[in-house]
């Protein structure tokens, strides 16, 4: 439930900030309105006694996805499988939100519990994939600057170069090539799990993740806000795992970076 409460609450929020459903794409398993779990179907809420945030939402895809689909989607790669992808240029700010059940191998896609996303699987979203992902985007000359968000258990093996992850980079060997004006937030670091936040008992199931809450309570705090002092208050509020900052030499300043510039409408 709480993967999927996060998401709609990222989305709600750009949408808050005028960023119309064209520039988003939304992708969510969508079983929880409908679930006979939900006492409160078909509402979908990230707070005790928050508001729905499943009403209105445009969703692109549901959980017929496989990993290479998502690398496409990141990429602009129109096929079949992918009609809706993110398009970008030069002077775009691109924001990627992953919430899911992780692993040190990355995020199995479909994955629907704890145990599903530390066994890892056939399907995984890699960090590898993301660093290729992104290197693509980058090569192409295809954002300004990127702003990379995961939320799930060992999300650091996103960052680290051991585990092939952003901070390797974009050449064969570590550090040859720079992912330039790349930023990965993680809510752990590649060793320990991401802890769940509220349990609202009228559900009932647990609503949101600590971090992905704290994160977007730093989000809408004010869009003057740089994205230094969100990385700071929400690693200060959460508790139980190190929320996890990737590739900073090579992102560019984040006390210069202000929330309006990746929330606000284009």
């Amino acid at each position: 439930y709480r993967h999927q409460a996060d998401a709609l609450q990222q989305y709600q929020l750009l949408r808050a900030h005028g960023v119309p459903d064209d520039h988003i794409v939304l992708i969510v398993a969508d079983d929880l309105a409908s679930a006979p779990e939900n006492a409160l179907a078909p509402m979908i809420r990230n707070t005790p006694g928050g508001e729905d945030l499943y009403a209105g939402a445009e969703i692109d895809y549901r959980l017929e996805l496989d990993a290479a689909d998502l690398v496409n989607i990141l990429t602009g790669q129109v096929t079949e499988t992918t009609p809706t992808v993110i398009t970008s240029s030069a002077s775009s700010d691109v924001y990627v939100y992953l919430a899911g059940h992780g692993g040190t191998e990355g995020i199995p896609l479909g994955a629907v519990t704890t145990e599903d996303g530390l066994a890892g699987g056939d399907d995984v979203f890699s960090p590898e994939h993301l660093r290729t992902s992104l290197c693509a985007l980058a090569g192409e000359q295809r954002y300004r600057r990127a702003v990379v968000i995961i939320e799930s258990c060992y999300s650091g093996a996103f960052g680290d170069a051991s585990s092939g992850g952003v901070e390797q980079g974009c050449g064969d060997a570590v550090g040859e090539l720079p992912l330039e004006g790349a930023l990965l937030i993680t809510a752990a670091n590649g060793h320990e799990v991401s802890y769940a936040g509220a349990h609202d008992d009228e559900v009932p199931a647990w609503v949101n993740d600590a971090f992905s809450r704290n994160l977007a309570d730093n989000l809408a705090l004010a869009p003057s806000r740089s994205l230094a002092d969100v990385y700071a208050d929400t690693y200060q509020a959460t508790a139980g795992s190190h929320p996890t900052a990737f590739n900073l030499s090579h992102a560019g300043r984040l006390s210069e970076l202000t929330v309006a510039e990746l929330f606000m409408a284009p």
